[in-house]
């Protein structure tokens, strides 16, 4: 509906309805990048709503969070904060607008929520489909959010950013772009949350010593996605019918535990330059079950690799990596194949129906036999 990359805009009794269901991901009522002073008065929105952004990428943006590929995250709370948002509504609820607030608990019948600069922001039980971004929490000290739906929603069903701890528990997206998207946080508890049918489904970015567990995502395009942080954790979470169950790039120190890959088109698990401890989970049906390369070294000890189509573990130019104790059953095309470099990996006590396959490693294995 409206670009804005300029300060000052003021919009004040104004329509904006979101034409046709056929662009609702990505579509967006207003785009706001990186701008200051705001202000919106009673102003309708219908099937979309209020996104807010820092300022367009430029050179100075390379070691900076990103929100898009086009957007960073933004580093002044005054993007956020600074605006005048009264008298407007999202599918004819409340579009509830805090700042600066020392504790702010938003109402259930919103029809989307902004809370930012704030001490602590709580979000229980609202309904926040068909807007842009549903919910969007930045610079807040702590965050809570429960139960919350947010189904169709064109950028970000819920968006929490440069926020300082907190959780969110119980919450779902259907039909909506990104559906949980974490970005540029800390301490961050995502539980037993669910995602179906999205565009991405659970997204850290430039996120630390933060958690997904017993989340689920079913057919999205990237169903976990992490990228750019350091020391995070995956436990008990489920990916079924997606391309990437589990997308990893560039990430630092990240476990994934007790976690299950299945029916995924493309990879059950896919770890790019990202040194992960890949240990006890379930990977079936996928056509790749797990891909690592780029240069990281991986932990993968103790997994089940069970009827995958193409590929059981591929491994293409890694670090120093221990590879002990997984079992492959029902192989496709291959068990396990490896390329490249694998500077001296140990490969060890791993039980492989079909043999596996590294004539095109071009440093070797401190391999030794299988028990």
């Amino acid at each position: 509906g409206i670009y804005s990359i300029g300060n000052d805009m003021t919009l004040k009794q104004c329509r904006i309805t979101l034409a046709d269901e056929a662009w609702r991901v990505t579509s967006c009522g207003i785009w706001c990048g990186g701008i200051t002073r705001m202000t919106l008065e009673e102003c309708a929105f219908t099937g979309c709503g209020v996104s807010l952004a820092g300022p367009p990428l430029s050179e100075r943006s390379e070691n900076l969070p990103k929100l898009t590929g086009l957007f960073e995250v933004g580093e002044d709370p005054a993007y956020f904060t600074s605006h005048t948002i009264d008298e407007c509504t999202v599918n004819g609820k409340t579009l509830f607008y805090a700042v600066n607030l020392p504790y702010v608990t938003a109402p259930e019948d919103a029809g989307e929520i902004i809370c930012c600069g704030c001490g602590e922001a709580v979000v229980r039980g609202a309904e926040i489909s068909d807007s842009s971004m549903g919910i969007i929490l930045a610079y807040n000290e702590r965050i809570t959010v429960e139960n919350c739906r947010a189904d169709r929603c064109g950028v970000f069903g819920i968006y929490v950013a440069k926020c300082d701890g907190g959780i969110i528990a119980g919450c779902s997206a259907e039909s909506t772009n990104h559906a949980i998207d974490i970005r540029a946080d800390r301490n961050i508890l995502l539980e037993n949350c669910t995602a179906e049918s999205c565009e991405q489904g659970m997204f850290f970015s430039s996120v630390t010593d933060s958690v997904m567990k017993n989340c689920t995502v079913q057919a999205t395009r990237q169903g976990f996605f992490m990228a750019a942080g350091s020391g995070n954790t995956m436990t008990g979470c489920l990916a079924t019918g997606c391309e990437n169950g589990y997308h990893l790039q560039k990430e630092e120190k990240v476990l994934i535990n007790q976690c299950t890959a299945e029916k995924c088109t493309v990879c059950g698990i896919r770890l790019y330059s990202t040194p992960a401890a890949v240990i006890h989970n379930t990977l079936r049906n996928n056509l790749t079950a797990l891909m690592a390369y780029g240069g990281a070294s991986v932990e993968i000890a103790d997994n089940l690799f069970e009827g995958n189509e193409s590929c059981g573990l591929y491994l293409s130019d890694t670090g120093t990596s221990r590879i002990i104790g997984n079992r492959f059953e029902n192989s496709g095309k291959s068990s396990v194949t490896a390329e490249g470099t694998v500077e001296n990996s140990i490969w060890t006590g791993n039980i492989t129906d079909l043999p596996p396959d590294f004539t095109k490693v071009e440093d070797g294995f401190a391999r030794m036999e299988n028990p």
